[in-house]
């Protein structure tokens, strides 16, 4: 072998070496990316992306609720189960079993997607549907929502109709009929 061929074999191979170096980065970078790019996905998309599977969840305080996930709002999902349905805001959520693997983009979602617990319980509260309260500690209070508040609620309770005003941050489920 001559020193010209020598030389061409030297080059092919650093070329060769080069080649090997820019896709080791790029899958590394590429690999970074996902990485980054799944830091952004949220909870609420995991959630929506969800809708319509059966799912586990287990809320503040150890209580744990199976059903059909049926709407996710804003801060709050709606699980259906027979009898019961249970509103759950996102901050109760302990963790969650059986959410699909993918998530969707919120902002896509329906206006319906987008209202808060505030804008449900206001609801409730317009139709006076009984329904049961529970706190993070599994303490539960039965009544009919009278008002909602910017933070808290109005839920008249017992046989006198006795007027407790609660903290929505101690909120862990509502418990209504399907």
């Amino acid at each position: 072998m001559g020193w010209e061929q020598q030389l061409l074999a030297f080059f092919d191979d650093l070329e060769q070496q080069a080649s090997g170096l820019a896709l080791a980065n790029r899958e590394s970078e590429v690999a970074e990316l996902a990485v980054a790019e799944y830091a952004t996905v949220s909870f609420a998309s995991r959630l929506h992306a969800s809708v319509g599977s059966r799912v586990s969840v287990r809320v503040a305080g150890g209580q744990l609720l199976v059903g059909d996930l049926a709407r996710v709002g804003a801060d709050w999902i709606l699980l259906q189960g027979a009898p019961e349905e249970w509103i759950v805001p996102h901050w109760a959520i302990a963790s969650a079993v059986g959410l699909s693997r993918h998530a969707d983009a919120v902002t896509g979602a329906s206006p319906l997607a987008k209202l808060s617990l505030n804008s449900v319980l206001r609801g409730l509260a317009a139709s006076r549907e009984e329904c049961v309260l529970f706190w993070a500690d599994q303490q539960q209070l039965t009544g009919v929502f009278e008002r909602v508040g910017r933070d808290f609620v109005e839920l008249a309770a017992g046989d006198r109709g006795q007027v407790h005003v609660l903290p929505l941050g101690l909120l862990s489920s509502l418990r209504g009929r399907s």
